[in-house]
């Protein structure tokens, strides 16, 4: 009976460990931008996300939200820099007075969102 304890103990101490640890390696962006990158409708997207293996912790959805319609939805399957993901869209449809919401998800845990208005 006494065994029997001592493992389940044991057995919800690691599994309480092993989540502590996944929680310790992942994160959610730590900023996410969005900004005009020079060409009329194009935008580069860059969320700072630092992982030490970009293919197996990486930035795994981008969308973007212009006056409340999803225009663009990015899916990864690793992260193009270890320090950050960064993607060049285009949208004409964004004018002087749009509201933008763009989104980073980790494939682990945790998102990041930024809002504008474009001007």
């Amino acid at each position: 009976m006494f065994n029997i304890m001592v493992m389940k103990r044991m057995c919800f101490l690691l599994g309480f460990l092993g989540v502590l640890v996944s929680q310790v390696w992942s994160h959610a962006p730590s900023k996410v931008t969005m900004a005009p990158s020079g060409e009329a409708g194009k935008w580069k997207v860059t969320a700072e996300h630092s992982v030490a293996d970009s293919t197996s912790h990486y930035i795994e959805l981008i969308t973007v939200m212009v006056d409340g319609k999803e225009l663009k939805k990015l899916e990864l399957k690793k992260q193009s820099l270890k320090a950050r993901e960064v993607q060049e869209v285009v949208l004409p449809q964004i004018r002087k007075g749009s509201k933008v919401e763009v989104r980073a998800k980790c494939n682990k845990l945790g998102a990041k969102t930024y809002s504008f208005t474009a001007e």
